[in-house]
């Protein structure tokens, strides 16, 4: 399962719509995580990798 970005989410602001993308990229990314054996571990390293980039 995975998000896509659509052209009619853009806000017209360069430095926004670029760390959209980047969020749909990490969901996507923690998504396909979840779907691996190994999720536990996968997860969590994920989801401190997406809070240092979003922060």
């Amino acid at each position: 399962m995975a998000i896509e970005w659509r052209h009619r989410y853009r806000l017209g602001d360069a430095e926004v719509d670029a760390q959209h993308q980047t969020m749909f990229a990490l969901v996507n990314k923690l998504l396909a995580a979840t779907e691996k054996p190994h999720v536990t571990e996968t997860v969590a390293s994920s989801e401190s990798c997406a809070f240092r980039v979003l922060l």
